[in-house]
């Protein structure tokens, strides 16, 4: 927990050479890129190269103002410059299917969890408690987490947040949390993780919650309809705190929490580091071997 990391982030990368630049030359197998408007000048690369998507900003076909100027620039320097610029890629790779992406070669991985760290065990506290992790934005529902934390919270129910620090009487804020652990136990502590993000798939979040057993109430996105996870669906703010309270009452009926908690484990253990990482290995050999 504590404040979010600043300096250099090559101590996080265990030794590996990292330079910042705004073109680099590259020689290799297979590169993995991280896809913007103009990568191909950013990285120029001898080798097979696949291009990833991480950002919804990049897929939405209509960006709300409130994304602010980058985000726009790369939608709609994607739509642009994307079908040009894929033509250089021997390879795509998306976490869920993608209709606005069109390449001859996609891959569609989902993100890994660690299953081994993210799991149940903890000890959940007396009071009932929903927690909303990341960041503290409006397009991972931010604004609607508030509102629905103020009534839970005159139901005598504890809202927390794992991402920072807020001025919110009705939220407990646990800091930026970068101890996978730590963030484990955020997770399992809880009662139950509110998702309410409506552009954002959420789906790292959802994971790791449904890891440790703790229930998700979400509002439905492609990537979670795509991951089949078990989530309880929420669209209105009231749907949300119904279905707080509708968790609330299985937990006071602890064999019916317990049995909604195994079945969320359940769902994501076909997720795990070992089972997503044996496919993007396939995906490197098949694409270094074109």
């Amino acid at each position: 927990m504590g404040e979010k990391p600043r300096g250099d982030p090559r101590r996080l990368l265990s030794g590996l050479s990292y330079t910042e630049k705004w073109k680099h030359r590259i020689k290799c197998d297979v590169a993995y890129v991280f896809y913007h408007p103009l990568c191909t000048y950013n990285f120029q690369i001898k080798g097979k190269k696949v291009a990833s998507f991480h950002s919804e900003a990049f897929l939405k076909k209509v960006v709300p103002l409130k994304y602010g100027m980058i985000p726009m620039l790369a939608s709609y320097g994607t739509r642009i410059l994307g079908p040009l610029e894929l033509r250089g890629f021997d390879a795509v790779h998306v976490n869920f299917p993608q209709d606005t992406i069109k390449h001859r070669r996609i891959y569609t991985i989902p993100h890994w969890v660690d299953t081994d760290t993210f799991r149940p065990g903890w000890s959940k506290g007396d009071i009932f408690t929903v927690l909303y992790v990341g960041r503290a934005v409006w397009q991972r529902g931010w604004e609607a987490f508030l509102r629905i934390a103020r009534v839970l919270k005159s139901l005598g129910i504890k809202c927390r947040y794992a991402g920072g620090y807020v001025a919110e009487k009705a939220v407990e804020s646990l800091g930026y949390i970068s101890n996978p652990v730590m963030l484990s136990m955020a997770y399992g502590t809880s009662h139950v993780l509110l998702n309410p993000s409506a552009v954002d798939g959420g789906g790292k979040a959802v994971m790791e919650s449904l890891a440790c057993g703790t229930p998700v109430i979400a509002r439905r996105t492609s990537e979670i309809d795509y991951l089949k996870l078990p989530i309880i669906d929420g669209r209105q703010e009231s749907e949300f705190i119904q279905s707080v309270l509708k968790i609330k009452q299985m937990w006071e009926c602890s064999s019916e929490y317990a049995n909604v908690s195994r079945k969320c484990r359940s769902s994501v253990e076909k997720f795990s580091y070992e089972a997503v990482i044996g496919m993007f290995e396939s995906m490197f050999k098949e694409v270094a071997s074109l």
